[in-house]
């Protein structure tokens, strides 16, 4: 029986408009509501027909809860509470962290910090096992920092001066395009020249990106592929076929003044 209806949590403002298109391409509609384990619980939660819930937090109440119900859900991002549910997609982060790192050391970086989220969800956790895996790997000495991704530009920017103070970087990558925007703030106050002295870029692409000056290198996540795998795994879950997750995506890296140096062939 294919679902009328999608409930929906979602974390990254670009996916909705791809999972609506998506889902209207089903004859199905899409629901973004806020979490049904904090009340006063909205009059349709937990009545709809499947859910997908993005970026889950390890021990996440909202799956515990779907799970105590019995109802059908998928998840954006892996839940990494429950490594043997296989009903999730995302673009391959893991492939896409390692482009970039492997595009600043072609550009002779050999200090390299990875600034992240704080919130405990797959993306930030295996980002940061990718990166120190990749630093062992390369001979570089990993630096992590952390700031929540509700504090964006700021956040960026305050913990700028902890980096600089902790030594100067050959490149930073930032989860955010937020973070991003505000380290560029706080190296440019500095007296830091992005790119000659330090090569700056983003995990996922934004206005903040796009816009900056210099322009900031970043990963342009594949939203409408994502969300079609993550309708066909949601829509198989709720007619009761067996997983064909996980499902990664290809993501693509757009390489921009921010991390491109004249003197190098990167």
């Amino acid at each position: 029986m294919v679902p009328r209806t999608a409930r929906v949590w979602w974390y990254r403002s670009t996916d909705i408009g791809a999972a609506s298109a998506q889902a209207m391409d089903r004859g199905l509609s899409v629901m973004l509501v806020p979490d049904p384990t904090k009340r006063p619980t909205p009059p349709l939660a937990l009545s709809l027909d499947g859910y997908i819930v993005t970026m889950p937090h390890v021990d996440d109440p909202v799956i515990g809860l779907l799970e105590r119900r019995g109802i059908p859900y998928v998840t954006l991002g892996r839940d990494p509470s429950r490594p043997d549910f296989t009903d999730w997609a995302t673009e391959d982060e893991g492939s896409s962290f390692r482009r970039i790192y492997e595009h600043f050391a072609a550009s002779s970086a050999r200090s390299i910090v990875l600034l992240r989220g704080t919130d405990p969800n797959a993306w930030n956790i295996d980002s940061e096992a990718t990166y120190r895996a990749w630093c062992e790997s390369a001979g570089i000495m990993p630096r992590v920092y952390r700031s929540a991704e509700r504090a964006g530009e700021h956040g960026g920017e305050n913990i700028t001066h902890a980096i600089a103070d902790d030594g100067i970087p050959d490149a930073i990558l930032c989860h955010t395009g937020r973070q991003a925007a505000g380290v560029l703030a706080g190296l440019t106050a500095r007296g830091v020249a992005v790119p000659d002295r330090t090569m700056l870029a983003a995990a996922s692409d934004s206005e903040h990106t796009r816009h900056s000056r210099p322009a900031i290198s970043a990963v342009e996540l594949n939203a409408p592929a994502t969300m079609l795998a993550l309708l066909d795994l949601l829509q198989a879950r709720i007619a009761g076929e067996p997983s064909a997750g996980p499902v990664l995506t290809t993501a693509r890296f757009r390489v921009r003044a921010s991390s491109r140096r004249t003197d190098t062939n990167a």
